[in-house]
């Protein structure tokens, strides 16, 4: 027990998974304070061809399977998914699954450039947490993509990023997605 601070204790597990449609690895992470219980489950973007995840589909994904896109609001919940995919990426698990690119979380900048919004409305603050890759966010534009990058990633691209966050577009190139939920569903 840590005296004099009041601190919530997240028991992180792992378990990587390999079945199509399966998550690729999922996190349970469980908060002793108020006795919550938070799964993250991490799918690849080409676990089915069928399944091409631009944020709209990889968000209505989620929520068609009772959760949504992970909020990773705070550090040890964001380092706790990070580790898991990066041991899983270690183990080869992964690496076909994000070849330089990334996993889609619930945070987006579309109505507004430059104010950071989670899929629950929570807006990030500067004083708030936040792990953007270096450079990043940077909003760049391409041709064929009907907006700049207004959807954010957790990115994994050698040593340029190690699953810090960096704002993609959101209708561009497929990406894999981290879904959440209470542990009581799958996401």
């Amino acid at each position: 027990m840590i005296t004099g601070t009041i601190a919530a204790i997240f028991l992180a597990s792992a378990v990587v998974l390999v079945a199509s449609w399966t998550p690729r690895v999922s996190i349970t992470l469980e908060n002793d304070l108020d006795c919550s219980c938070m799964r993250y489950d991490v799918y690849c973007e080409n676990d089915d061809l069928k399944h091409h995840s631009f944020y709209d589909t990889a968000a209505t994904f989620c929520a068609d399977h009772g959760g949504t896109l992970a909020m990773l609001k705070v550090q040890r919940v964001d380092d706790a998914v990070r580790e898991a995919i990066t041991s899983a990426m270690t183990k080869d698990e992964l690496k076909s699954c994000i070849p330089k690119n990334g996993f889609f979380i619930g945070l987006t900048d579309y109505e507004e450039e430059g104010n950071y919004v989670w899929n629950d409305g929570d807006k990030t603050c500067p004083s708030g947490y936040t792990d953007w890759a270096g450079k990043e966010p940077d909003n760049k534009m391409k041709r064929n993509a009907t907006h700049g990058q207004d959807c954010i990633q957790m990115w994994f691209r050698g040593k340029k990023a190690q699953g810090e966050w960096d704002d993609y577009y959101c209708d561009y190139k497929p990406k894999g997605e981290i879904g959440r939920a209470s542990c009581r569903e799958r996401v």
